[in-house]
């Protein structure tokens, strides 16, 4: 699935403006939490990449998944 980055955040550092990850599941953020910034999504999630605090960070991709493992699914 393409993700699209949203912020120049360092955690997302080295990432293109749009890359792609692996998504399995359907689970959703609805509604961030107050102060939480949206630093990635796709077409099928707003939300793939939350950043709660300094170093405080949520994913809804799987960024352990290499493009190896991506290729067999």
């Amino acid at each position: 699935m393409a993700i699209e980055r949203l912020d120049d955040d360092p955690f997302l550092q080295g990432l293109p403006s749009r890359f792609a990850a692996q998504i399995s599941h359907t689970d959703s953020v609805t509604r961030p939490p107050r102060g939480a910034r949206v630093l990635a999504r796709s077409s099928r999630e707003a939300h793939q990449c939350l950043c709660f605090g300094p170093r405080c960070y949520g994913v809804q991709f799987h960024p352990e998944f290499g493009a190896d493992v991506m290729r067999a699914t």
